[in-house]
């Protein structure tokens, strides 16, 4: 939570952003909780599309160069099932991940060696985090 204090033509205001979701700012205004919606400006929408297109492009092709696997979602590390130097068969889980509640087995969708684990239990991580890279 992020707080700030204003002063406006003399009045006194502490506004304490609580949460920020789409569009939607939750906010407390001097002890009193608004739900604010924001328009984004045009230009900014225009430019944030092509990036986050081109962003997955990139992510993708680094991705298959240097076999790197990244978590679908965000969530918690509950488990690492492999480590570093292990021989991996294809449809093996090396990480189980705890996303909405949910547990998700993140499995080698081939065969090889894991050359490093990139995570450790209990690892709140966001989606495109780093896993384990395969040799």
């Amino acid at each position: 939570m992020k707080t700030f204090k204003f002063t406006i033509d003399t009045n006194k205001y502490e506004i304490a952003v609580n949460s920020v979701e789409n569009d939607v700012v939750n906010l407390t205004l001097n002890g009193k909780n608004y739900a604010v919606v924001y328009e984004r400006e045009k230009e900014e929408e225009a430019q944030v599309k092509p990036l986050k297109a081109a962003a997955k492009e990139e992510k993708a092709s680094v991705q298959s160069k240097a076999n790197i696997i990244t978590s679908p979602l965000p969530g918690t590390i509950l488990s690492v099932e492999a480590k570093a130097g292990q021989q991996v068969k294809c449809g093996e889980t090396i990480v189980v991940l705890e996303s909405m509640k949910m547990e998700n087995n993140i499995m080698v969708e081939k065969d090889g060696v894991i050359k490093a684990i990139c995570v450790e239990i209990g690892q709140n991580i966001m989606q495109g985090t780093p896993l384990f890279e395969l040799e």
